[in-house]
């Protein structure tokens, strides 16, 4: 993981703080990759189909949103790669942006009173997608000096902070008792095409109720009773058909009223996966690529199962062997 990192890092510092590359590379046509055949059992959301799941805005969501951009104009402006990659030349933050509730995406309240959220992609976050589109690993620090350039003026349609939706789409599907959805809407924004992507809309997601505790916070007692009562096959269901990418004790909150259902509102996806036809990795989540599904839950940095099986063994270490079997039994992600 520390070579990803390093090498992530020589790929973005060179270009964007000492080359500024003058581009004469032509930026590949946009062709989507086809769909995959999934089992029944691991779910996907087709892209042209993501928007049409969901309900529209409720009028009083809508409306915070609203006074929240009238208070903070140049909020959408981060949902432009181009937009942030001039501030980050010019060493200078976008101004008028308030404080983001997360160090890696932009999170704003709504409101005072904790309503809803809005999530952006950090710029890093959306550059890796950007340059996986273009057929580039965003980690390597071997692709051309230009990649950073070609990636931000790239038409080619980005989902980092829209992926969000399909998340939680897979997981109102699953209609599990034990990992819960959390409610989450796309937010047009005004004169922007309709086209599905982290240009045109700003994600919009219902805070949890205040019952929900993150996990990371609970004390080890608690930890220990939640991941005793759990339904540990219910867990790797859902898990497996909703993809879910680095359940960690961050990203996962537990109901304290019953300690038996989890909720895990940082559905961001495809994190190092690109759109288009010669994407590093194709995105996993609307059917475009099986195998890299099956990395997601079981590679060795955040994969879903392996994350949560080193959970288990920091605070219930007795249902490891029964969480390890799961996977080791299932002959679809293998």
């Amino acid at each position: 993981m520390k070579k990803q990192i390093l090498a992530l890092s020589l790929l973005l510092t060179a270009p964007l703080f000492g080359m500024e590359a003058d581009s004469t590379s032509v930026v590949a046509a946009y062709q989507p990759a086809p769909r995959q055949d999934y089992p029944p059992t691991m779910g996907f959301v087709p892209e042209e189909e993501l928007l049409a799941h969901y309900e529209p805005l409720p009028e009083d969501v809508g409306a915070r949103v609203y006074a929240l951009l009238a208070r903070h104009p140049n909020i959408p402006k981060l949902c432009s790669l181009q937009q942030q990659h001039a501030a980050v030349l010019a060493k200078q933050p976008i101004p008028g942006i308030p404080s983001s509730l997360s160090p890696h995406n932009y999170v704003f309240d709504t409101d005072d009173e904790l309503n809803e959220v809005v999530k952006i992609a950090g710029f890093h976050n959306a550059l890796r997608s950007a340059i996986s589109s273009l057929g580039y690993d965003p980690y390597s620090k071997n692709n051309p000096a230009d990649t950073v350039v070609n990636a931000v003026a790239s038409k080619t349609p980005r989902f980092q902070h829209m992926s969000t939706l399909a998340t939680m789409k897979l997981l109102e599907q699953a209609k599990s008792g034990t990992v819960v959805p959390v409610k989450t809407w796309a937010y047009h924004l005004p004169d922007h095409q309709d086209n599905v992507c982290d240009q045109n809309y700003m994600v919009v997601q219902k805070r949890l109720p205040k019952e929900y505790k993150q996990f990371s916070t609970l004390d080890t007692r608690e930890k220990h009773d939640v991941l005793e009562k759990l339904e540990l096959a219910e867990v790797w269901r859902v898990l497996k058909y909703a993809n879910l990418w680095n359940p960690s004790e961050e990203n996962l909150w537990v109901n304290s009223s019953n300690q038996t259902e989890l909720a895990y509102p940082d559905g961001e996806k495809p994190n190092n996966e690109g759109a288009g036809k010669k994407a590093f990795r194709k995105i996993a989540i609307f059917g475009q690529d099986l195998e890299k599904a099956k990395f997601n839950i079981r590679n060795e940095w955040d994969g879903g199962h392996r994350v949560f099986e080193n959970i288990l063994k920091a605070h219930c270490p007795d249902r490891v062997a029964e969480w390890m079997a799961y996977y080791d039994s299932d002959t679809e992600v293998k």
